[in-house]
């Protein structure tokens, strides 16, 4: 209940019990000649009481009506506007800590039979408290939802269908937003749209629009040119300082980093190289910004040119200038105009696919490089046992197993891998000059 709505509920009975004292005095009073005095005041009482009701009417008519305005108003629809009403009735302890409380959560999910939970602990509301995004699988959906804790409930204050959808955690001017990013694929020329949303949450569980684009990127560049590569500089350059809660299209590694419920726990293992980037997202380096990039189906230009639909000859992968691929692996040949090739994967509207494409156009940011003949140790940090390093291509550079100490042979970039006893890996690529 609103400050609003307890006013207007109080006000009524005030006037009921006011204009009675006044009628009974005035009964008491009949004949005598103050009656009339009393009789002019009852007549201005009512008078202002039922202004008074009228405007507390307008102002509580006026409160809902904003309400449901605003509830019309969100660039993401699916959250809870009410925050007084829970969509359930999770009472929160007292002395109990967000963490616990969240933990509970996945457990809850857990026993409706969801799967692949991941809980993400952020700040995106303007209510005190942080909030958590949690994502979860319900048969082949994949779900959102973002709990906040308020008058003493669990509350769920967004949910979302996120299988066409990725979400990613970024701040912006020192608070911490929700970017929403989707893409999907015309069926008549296979072209991508793509569009990101940012936002997060008012004091009234009300989204608030930080930042808004969503464009169409032709894959013959007539309707994309200039603008699909504004697009995609802006959106990566979010993209780059985001943290990954969802991430349907497979960009993961792009700065980014996974958050699960194990985040809760303190004795997780875990693998990380420290002194090399582990980053292999590339983007698409084409020149001309009205071409495009295809992929073949091996690490040469005598491969065929990879199709999404095999029946139609016309439906070639076309990655648009600065979009993103994932590089898997480097493959290095004996091509003279072509000598390193990738092997990337890419998010192409609801597919994932799998190709070749030579290196010179696809860019690699703050990759390591030695000089033939050079070593270079990659370093590691780790709380488990028998760590392991290998190379993609020895032909290219060797590693020591056991330090890690890799020596550039010839030109060319490699894969390498470090392993430990738990199945933990972590990997990079490194170029020899």
């Amino acid at each position: 209940m609103t400050a609003v709505d307890s006013i207007t509920s109080i006000i009524p009975i005030v006037i009921f019990v006011v204009a009675t004292v006044f009628i009974i005095l005035s009964i008491s009073m009949r004949g005598k000649s103050t009656a009339k005095v009393f009789n002019i005041l009852l007549v201005v009482f009512s008078s202002i009481c039922i202004l008074f009701t009228a405007t507390f009417s307008i102002m509580h008519f006026t409160g809902n009506a904003i309400l449901s305005f605003s509830n019309q108003a969100g660039v993401i629809e699916g959250f809870n506007n009410e925050p007084t009403q829970p969509n359930y009735n999770e009472t929160v302890s007292t002395g109990q800590d967000a963490e616990s409380i969240y933990s509970a959560q996945v457990n809850r999910l857990t026993g409706l039979g969801y799967s692949d939970i991941s809980m993400h602990m952020a700040d995106v509301c303007d209510l005190m408290g942080t909030e958590a995004i949690c994502c979860y699988k319900n048969g082949p959906k994949q779900m959102m939802e973002v709990y906040s804790i308020k008058d003493g409930y669990v509350t769920t204050i967004y949910t979302k269908d996120g299988s066409t959808s990725s979400l990613y955690l970024l701040e912006l001017d020192g608070k911490i937003y929700l970017m929403d990013y989707s893409q999907s694929l015309s069926n008549d020329n296979y072209t991508q749209n793509y569009a990101y949303t940012i936002f997060r949450f008012d004091d009234y569980c009300n989204t608030v629009t930080k930042d808004q684009q969503s464009i169409s990127v032709a894959a013959n560049g007539t309707d994309g040119g200039s603008k699909g590569s504004a697009f995609f500089s802006k959106f990566n350059s979010y993209l780059a300082s985001s943290r990954v809660c969802y991430d349907n299209y497979e960009l993961k590694g792009y700065g980014s980093q996974n958050y699960s419920t194990n985040d809760f726990t303190s004795e997780n293992k875990y693998l990380n190289i420290t002194n090399c980037n582990t980053n292999k997202v590339g983007i698409v380096a084409i020149k001309n910004e009205k071409s495009w990039l295809n992929l073949r189906s091996g690490p040469s230009t005598k491969h065929d040119l990879v199709l999404i639909d095999p029946s139609d000859k016309k439906s070639y992968v076309k990655q648009s200038k600065n979009s993103l691929v994932t590089v898997i692996e480097p493959y290095n040949t004996n091509d003279s105009k072509n000598p390193i090739w990738y092997k990337v994967r890419i998010s192409y509207g609801s597919y994932i696919i799998e190709g070749y494409s030579s290196q010179k156009y696809i860019k690699v940011e703050n990759m390591e490089r030695i000089s033939k003949g050079k070593s270079f140790t990659v370093n590691i940090s780790t709380n488990d046992t028998g760590a392991r390093f290998s190379c993609n291509d020895t032909s290219i550079a060797t590693i020591d197993p056991t330090t890690g100490t890799l020596k550039g042979k010839r030109a060319g970039i490699v894969l390498v891998t470090v392993t430990t006893n738990s199945g933990l890996t972590d990997s990079c690529l490194i170029e020899i000059k």
